[in-house]
């Protein structure tokens, strides 16, 4: 793709991001020369100019393939059909980006899938979560109320329909839940997303042109970048820092000293209940996150009352092998969301994704919470009113890893994080200061164990660092120490400190 053809391009990410289109078509027209451009969540083909002054009747084609195009064809979703009458459009909210939103009171219509019996009916009242890119998942949640069972609509309970186009090679997410769901013990049920139907589509079974393009001319190692749609339809549940009263958070504390395995605040139940499921993921259910931010950490309330730590979105999990080996994504790229990505992730060619990046990604949260949320409100601040960590969302790598990187090596970094701590959120602080030092000590003796040997002078003996783990530093059980836990009996046997290998062949 040239200069030129990024206005095209553009055009092309907006119409994609209306919804959950499939597919774009586009002509790019310089003076007598047309183009066709194609464009969906794989790839982007274009075919070889024609000069419609000496052509006329590939321009003629053109436009008669134009005059008798249908939706479909077009690349919107044979899926999602339109409410009658039309809701009205506002001219001002399409140049801010946001006219999925006019898709509101749509209904999408699925057929059955191999689980879930159909079909299935859901009308569209809110738009969760929109992603804006070109080629890649162009993620869409939307808050929807199932059409099923002839009851009323305002009787049934809200879900998330989350579509995205996930790599063909990859294990759904869909998949993992279930996954998860059969390995994991049943108490551990409570803490994953409850899945209510899922759903698959490849491009051959949409019809999606690229398959016929794409035969002749195929793209170079195609397989790897493939993507297929992926439905998922879950409970929803509620953000961290909609917690509750301070009053709420008293009851919990409570309850939490009544069983001996809580802490005082929510957020730390949630956080705790949440880090707990993750290393059950891992350890028992053979599944790594590696995707964790305050977005994916929620919480519902269970019927017998207490608030219940939900880890969610599971698409970009890696499964973890019998021998302890983390099967390696086919993803050519680093997964995690910028403020809570572990430092060793934020480079250009980035290593295989370690459990304790997730655990670092736990302790950025953690902060997050503390310097962000207003629990007794519900609220949060956005990232760019809370200077101490706007780095952390910087995306050049080498100033967000800078950034992380002092604040876990210098104290004066620490205690400004400490002084910025919201009100009502001091209760945080000694678990910061705890699993700072973890981090800070791990850092210190990797250093020394890396240090070059002083000729004449040095009698150390080498030691071998474990980079898994951070000479042992960083592993779950020192994780829940830091933080006054201790795992619960089902988790103790599953503990490892071991080195991970990571498969490289």
């Amino acid at each position: 793709m040239q200069k030129q053809h990024i206005q095209l391009a553009t055009y092309s990410l907006e119409c994609l991001n209306a919804s959950s289109r499939h597919y774009v078509g586009g002509l790019w027209i310089n003076r007598f020369k047309v183009g066709l451009w194609y464009y969906d969540r794989s790839c982007v083909i274009s075919s070889l100019e024609f000069d419609f002054k000496e052509n006329p009747e590939m321009l003629a084609l053109v436009l008669y393939a134009l005059s008798t195009c249908d939706d479909q064809h077009a690349g919107f979703d044979p899926y999602l059909f339109p409410c009658s009458p039309l809701p009205a459009v506002n001219v001002k909210d399409r140049k801010s980006h946001r006219h999925w939103q006019e898709v509101i009171g749509f209904t999408f219509r699925f057929l059955d899938s191999p689980i879930y019996p159909g079909p299935r009916q859901y009308r569209i009242k809110g738009t969760l979560f929109a992603s804006r890119g070109l080629i890649g998942r162009g993620t869409m949640v939307y808050r929807v109320a199932s059409l099923e069972d002839n009851l009323k609509e305002d009787a049934v309970e809200d879900e998330a329909l989350k579509i995205c186009w996930p790599h063909r090679n990859r294990k759904l997410e869909g998949d993992t839940l279930e996954c998860l769901r059969k390995r994991l013990p049943a108490r551990w049920h409570d803490h994953i997303p409850e899945v209510t139907y899922s759903a698959t589509a490849t491009a051959e079974d949409l019809r999606l042109p690229r398959v016929e393009l794409l035969k002749l001319s195929a793209i170079k190692d195609f397989e790897r970048k493939d993507r297929q749609l992926h439905i998922l339809v879950m409970k929803i549940y509620k953000k961290l820092w909609e917690a509750g009263s301070v009053e709420e958070f008293m009851e919990i504390y409570l309850d939490c000293v009544e069983c001996g395995q809580f802490s005082s605040l929510f957020v730390f139940l949630s956080l705790t209940r949440c880090a707990l499921g993750h290393h059950a993921s891992y350890t028992k259910g053979r599944v790594l996150h590696r995707d964790l931010s305050e977005n994916n950490l929620m919480f519902k309330t269970a019927a017998d009352g207490p608030k219940k730590g939900i880890l969610n979105d599971w698409d970009l999990a890696s499964e973890v092998e019998d021998d302890n080996e983390i099967r390696l994504s086919n993803a050519n790229h680093r997964t995690g969301t910028l403020p809570f990505m572990a430092r060793d992730l934020l480079v250009n060619n980035p290593p295989s994704h370690l459990y304790r990046h997730d655990l670092e990604s736990f302790f950025y949260i953690l902060i997050w919470a503390a310097l962000h949320y207003d629990f007794a409100a519900g609220t949060k601040m956005s990232s760019d009113q809370v200077s101490i960590t706007r780095t952390w969302n910087d995306d050049v790598f080498r100033r967000n890893r800078s950034a992380k990187y002092e604040f876990l090596k210098e104290r004066k970094r620490l205690d400004e994080v400490i002084a910025a701590v919201r009100k009502g959120c001091e209760p945080l602080i000694p678990w910061i200061i705890s699993i700072w030092r973890l981090f800070f000590i791990a850092e210190l003796k990797m250093t020394l164990t890396n240090m070059e040997p002083i000729d004449g002078y040095d009698n150390e003996v080498a030691v071998e660092w474990d980079n898994s783990t951070l000479g042992g530093h960083v592993t779950f059980e020192s994780f829940m120490k830091a933080l006054g836990r201790k795992p619960r009996d089902d988790l103790e046997p599953f503990i490892r400190t071991s080195e991970i290998s990571i498969r490289t062949h």
